[in-house]
């Protein structure tokens, strides 16, 4: 009978030069300067000042919409990162709709969104409403209540309907979504609609520690999460989703190969859900915050631990994932890894290239060494016979990088990709 073990794999990895290396994704500052205020329009985005920024959104051309909450407006920048004001005035207050969105008044805006036909969805904490904004830059309001307090986060669906915190918007009634055992009443804090109107919900209270995923039966399930909020170990590059406890998430979003992506509030850490059910850091450093990172994104440290941050991530079309930085004024980009520049060796051996496994076979410990020197970003990814990737991280060269898999017993590949080449050995598992 197959049973589970743990797998410790050490990398030692020795000193030598550096060697250039484009596969890691990195950071960047994309809007704002660390510097509270309410400049720039029509300048590039780096150089402008934001006031509070807590939410962000794209569209399908890959412009970007910034919720800027203490100026009072939405701001746009656009593909060639020149930012400008969407919405809003700069002046807090209310005077009506039906008018250019540039004219008209915000009040503490505190979530932005976007639907497929261009259409830009605000809410306009303050004023108790949601507003829309159409592709012709007309705005209205799509729901109004006079003592709706805080609208908060916004998803729309394919079909054009609205979802506000736990409820659908329709033809301005507001209807819950089923509350179940699995699902009490609940506190939200970021919602995510993908292509195929499948919703993602991450929570603040209620069900805390838990994201949940529903089809459009909206019945609910637990994407990650065990309901222990914050009880997951950030050091650890990887572990089992649905084993980990999470601290209230604030942004989700998932690419083009279906792998899901979100921030933890509280660790500032963004982290990566992929197909195989393993969840990895993306970025951030586990330090509680900072502003701290232009280079690689898993060693950089941000700032996402804000109240009022709803919807404070987002990704546009190319995997490129933007983060809200309220207390320090700021959006910041990640640049999704490019493939990296070599030529694979596929002709040598992992002998060859200085890729031992030992003990292999081995019955729960294995030790692995890359002798080939190097210094710089290199990844690792662990596959099973059917070619299932059962673990993908990256690691820094010239440490000792440690972790765990819990591995049935079997046959499985492990591929390290560096600059040189990529190194495939076998591993069994008895």
């Amino acid at each position: 009978m197959k049973y589970m073990r743990i797998i410790t794999v050490v990398f030692f990895l020795a000193l030598s030069s550096f060697l250039n290396y484009v596969g890691a994704q990195t950071m960047s500052t994309y809007a704002g300067d660390t510097t509270s205020g309410y400049s720039g329009d029509g300048g590039l985005a780096i150089h402008a000042l934001l006031r509070k920024p807590v939410s962000v959104a794209t569209d399908i051309v890959g412009n970007l919409y910034i919720a800027d909450q203490l100026s009072n407006c939405v701001r746009k920048v656009d593909t060639n990162g020149i930012i400008s004001t969407f919405a809003g005035t700069g002046t807090a207050g209310y005077n009506g709709d039906s008018i250019l969105a540039t004219n008209a008044q915000l009040n503490g805006p505190v979530c932005v969104a976007t639907d497929k036909l261009g259409n830009v969805y605000i809410s306009d904490a303050n004023n108790n409403r949601i507003r829309k904004v159409n592709a012709s830059g007309v705005i209205t309001t799509e729901y109004y209540e006079a003592y709706f307090f805080d609208p908060a986060e916004l998803a729309i669906n394919s079909k054009g309907e609205i979802f506000g915190s736990w409820y659908k918007i329709q033809s301005g009634i507001f209807t819950p979504l089923p509350i179940t055992s699995l699902v009490p009443a609940m506190g939200t804090s970021a919602l995510f609609f993908d292509s195929l109107d499948n919703l993602y919900i991450g929570n603040t209270v209620g069900a805390a520690g838990k994201i949940l995923v529903t089809d459009t039966s909206y019945i609910f399930s637990v994407l990650a999460g065990n309901g222990s909020c914050g009880s997951g170990t950030c050091d650890t590059n990887f572990f089992e989703a649905m084993l980990t406890g999470l601290h209230p998430i604030s942004g989700i979003a998932k690419d083009d190969s279906g792998d899901i992506y979100f921030a933890e509030s509280v660790e500032n850490v963004i982290f990566k859900l992929n197909s195989s059910g393993m969840l990895l850091r993306y970025a951030g450093s586990c330090a509680p915050w900072g502003h701290i990172g232009g280079s690689i994104a898993s060693s950089a440290a941000f700032d996402m631990s804000d109240y009022t941050l709803y919807n404070g991530m987002a990704m546009d079309k190319k995997g490129n994932v933007y983060i809200a930085e309220p207390n320090f004024h700021d959006v910041r980009k990640i640049t999704k890894a490019n493939t990296p520049v070599t030529t694979f060796v596929s002709d040598k051996s992992a002998e060859d290239l200085h890729l031992n496994i030992n003990p292999n076979p081995c019955n729960g410990v294995a030790r692995i060494y890359l002798s080939v020197p190097l210094n710089e970003i290199a990844s690792i990814s662990v596959t099973n016979v059917t070619g299932e990737h059962i673990m993908e991280s990256t690691f820094n060269a010239n440490t000792e990088y440690k972790t765990n898999l819990n591995l049935p017993a079997g046959v499985y590949f492990v591929s390290v990709l560096t600059s040189k080449g990529k190194i495939n050995s076998k591993l069994i598992v008895n």
